[in-house]
């Protein structure tokens, strides 16, 4: 039995320690290597991306572009039709307007003649009532008057033939007793020599 080194020992956990420096130093070079690896391979990804990226960009950006001179003529056409439209607008309402004072003002114009032609024949009217009311009042003047003169004169002839009876039944057929006798109906005296003819012409009138 051979007696062990005192250094034995330490010189165990040293050589350990080496294998164990060794085996971190492979799996520290293994793992930058994978690290690397993995670093490249993500750096060709984001230069993949990056490609991608600036490509969609591209695309977007003409996409875009094309789009917004789409909006543009689409809004300066419905520009131009909305500026059509409301100077169409504004015509109309302005013929509207125009066609609605002129029918206002021959309707004015219409209701004033109405109303002059309504005041002339309101006037004609009356004045016509007016000269009917007087010729109906001078009628019924004249009509009273000729009635008055009538029943006069019926009522001198009634006097006048009654005298001449009285006369007649007095004198039993004599004719000259009734000279001097005043007839009421011609107001002629009985025994004139132009008493007949006169009594005859006022009778007849």
């Amino acid at each position: 039995m051979t007696d062990s080194h005192p250094y034995d020992q330490p010189w165990a956990i040293v050589k350990d320690l080496r294998a164990q420096i060794h085996d971190l130093r492979a799996a520290f070079q293994a793992e930058q290597q994978q690290r690397a690896a993995e670093v490249t391979e993500l750096r060709n990804e984001v230069a993949v991306l990056k490609d991608a990226l600036n490509k969609e960009k591209h695309e977007r950006q003409v996409q875009c572009h094309n789009l917004t001179n789409d909006l543009t003529v689409t809004n300066s056409g419905w520009q131009k039709a909305v500026d059509e439209l409301k100077v169409q607008h504004r015509q109309q309402i302005g013929q509207l307007n125009q066609m609605l004072q002129d029918e206002v003002r021959d309707r004015k114009a219409a209701e004033s003649l109405r109303e002059t032609r309504e005041a002339s024949i309101k006037a004609d009217i009356q004045t016509n009532k007016e000269t009917i009311q007087t010729e109906i009042g001078h009628h019924k003047q004249e009509h009273n008057r000729t009635k008055d003169e009538h029943a006069t004169r019926i009522n001198a002839l009634i006097h006048d033939l009654g005298v001449i009876v009285e006369y007649l039944q007095k004198i039993g057929g004599s004719y000259d007793i009734m000279k001097g006798a005043v007839l009421r109906s011609s107001n002629k005296v009985i025994g004139n020599p132009s008493g007949d003819k006169s009594s005859l012409n006022g009778y007849q009138n």
